[in-house]
């Protein structure tokens, strides 16, 4: 069993790890478009069609379901690769920082 990090909860821990000034840490508001980013789970795919885009369009399609929140979104692409595929998608983050990149998209 996976054993939890205290500093998971700390909003500190999470603002170093996506603030745009450590170049350790590639964040989305400053990098290219088609550049690759940090998917926990599953990365969102349009083309070719990943298995994450398929659940969403068998499950919930942007033309029944458009609105998407991303809680927890960190430096992924999934809002933007959302916003090309129709959905209306939102990230939060607890990251100031985090939040501020995906608002650049």
């Amino acid at each position: 069993m996976m054993e939890r990090d205290a500093r998971f909860a700390q909003e500190s821990y999470w603002q170093s790890r996506y603030d745009t000034s450590d170049n350790t840490v590639v964040n989305i508001a400053h990098a290219a478009d088609g550049a690759s980013f940090y998917d926990w789970y599953i990365e969102y795919r349009i083309k070719p069609s990943s298995p994450l885009r398929n659940v969403m369009q068998d499950c919930a399609p942007a033309t029944q379901f458009p609105r998407v929140i991303d809680l927890g979104c960190g430096d992924s692409a999934l809002c933007r690769e959302l916003w090309r595929d129709s959905y209306m998608a939102v990230g939060i983050d607890i990251a100031a920082s985090a939040g501020h990149a995906q608002r650049t998209l």
